[in-house]
């Protein structure tokens, strides 16, 4: 099959999750052209297997302490620029459309009838999964930010719905297990917020994955 992959770049989970899955694609014979759109790609990663691939401003939220920050969203975005990208998005040629929560791809797919497939965490929270109450926004972003014809969620648990565990790389292997290590990976909170709040289980010790240029030490951290 002809396949258009399009992958958001805000958070490396899409990123992870992307290219496990074209390369799994390109084994199993299919030809497949990525589309990548939001933050610039972070560079420690080997794009490679993503060729070829093109991309695009897209649709960012920012986030400030955990949170969708609407005001840095609006003033980052480019409105005129995304329907642009839409419209000019030509997928006929495409026989499936897949979208790890990536806007163009998805709108083009759908505005131009083509089938359509959404493979992202995002998608589980389509289902009856435990949510916060309220968030009529965060409810409406779900739904039309990236929509497609078929959705695959995929959450750390199934909570009894059609929800698949994380996509992983299988390759990998575990040199050392530290049964006394707790791993934090909270990359859209604050680093001082979540290192204040893990210093106070003093007898827990944290590793915690975040951008910094060298490895820091802080107490328990």
């Amino acid at each position: 099959m002809r396949i258009l992959y399009g992958v958001q770049t805000t958070g490396n989970g899409h990123i992870s999750r992307s290219r496990l899955m074209v390369s799994a694609l390109k084994v199993q014979g299919h030809s497949v052209t990525t589309l990548f759109s939001g933050l610039g790609c972070p560079k420690f990663w080997d794009y490679s297997v993503f060729e070829p691939f093109s991309q695009a401003h897209g649709l960012t939220f920012m986030t400030s302490n955990g949170q969708i920050d609407y005001g840095q969203t609006i003033r980052y975005a480019k409105p005129r620029v995304l329907f642009n990208d839409i419209k000019a998005l030509d997928v006929s040629q495409y026989d499936v459309v897949i979208s790890d929560f990536e806007p163009i791809t998805a709108w083009a797919a759908h505005r131009q009838k083509i089938p359509s497939v959404g493979i992202s965490h995002q998608e589980a929270f389509r289902y009856e999964i435990p949510k916060r109450s309220g968030q009529v926004s965060a409810r409406a972003i779900m739904r039309y930010y990236a929509p497609t014809k078929h959705s695959i969620g995929l959450h750390w648990h199934h909570f009894n719905q059609p929800i698949l565990p994380p996509i992983i790389d299988t390759t990998l292997e575990v040199s050392e297990l530290d049964a006394s290590m707790i791993l934090v990976y909270l990359p859209f909170e604050s680093r001082e917020v979540v290192v204040g709040l893990l210093r106070r289980f003093d007898r827990h010790v944290f590793r915690v994955y975040c951008d910094v240029a060298e490895i820091q030490h802080i107490d328990n951290i």
